[in-house]
């Protein structure tokens, strides 16, 4: 098994540097068509440039390598030739959701405050692209703003990537309170349901393009 249309998909450079989310529009064994639909982050379409999609349901990631063939002008759908499927365990143990909210970060030992977004979140952690320059295994602050408040959290750093000035990394939730579980659940909810809406919007634009 692998990602089918509908889902919601990671896209990542040949070394595997995050680039963006994107919408499976279309797939068969060969061929899979995608629409970026987050701010797209050094995403060149060069055709014959290799590119990875990583999908995560459950305990499973599947991922494929693809080439690019090229960009549809018209709907800005991205047509690839799938060259490798293959899936891992997913250790995470919680599904990720495309996010964007504005958050602070701050290290834990420090008073100074750094700004960020998140990207996508699950109940467990983040993806969170900012200036600041942190290290793998620190732990910061959080101020997530959402519905008008601001969410303290507490987080680990567990992966780092740079790129195009930003940093981009992966953090873990440490110490997560009862009522700040409860609201967590209600942001990822709410995801769901835009990511549903969102893609049953893109996918009726694309088939409506295409025919």
């Amino acid at each position: 098994m692998i990602f089918k249309k509908g889902d919601i998909v990671t896209v990542s450079n040949m070394f595997e540097e995050y680039m963006g989310t994107a919408l499976i529009l279309y797939k068969d064994e060969e061929k899979i068509d995608i629409k970026i639909i987050d701010e797209q982050t050094g995403l060149d379409v060069v055709p014959g440039e290799e590119i990875l999609l990583k999908y995560e349901n459950d305990n499973t990631i599947f991922a494929a390598y693809c080439n690019i063939l090229k960009r549809l002008e018209e709907s800005g759908a991205l047509l690839l030739r799938v060259k490798k499927t293959f899936s891992v365990i997913n250790r995470r143990f919680s599904t990720r959701y495309p996010a964007f909210f504005k958050v602070s970060i701050s290290p834990l030992d420090s008073e100074q405050v750094f700004e960020g977004v998140i990207k996508n979140m699950s109940l467990r952690g983040f993806m969170v692209t900012t200036d600041a320059e942190l290290s793998v295994n620190d732990l910061v602050k959080m101020g997530l703003e959402y519905d008008g408040r601001i969410v303290e959290l507490k987080a680990r750093i567990i992966r780092k990537s740079g790129q195009d000035g930003n940093y981009i990394y992966g953090l873990c939730i440490v110490d997560l309170g009862y009522d700040e579980k409860l609201l967590l659940r209600s942001i990822i909810t709410e995801l769901k349901e835009e990511k549903r809406k969102l893609s049953e919007k893109i996918i009726r634009e694309y088939i409506g393009n295409d025919g």
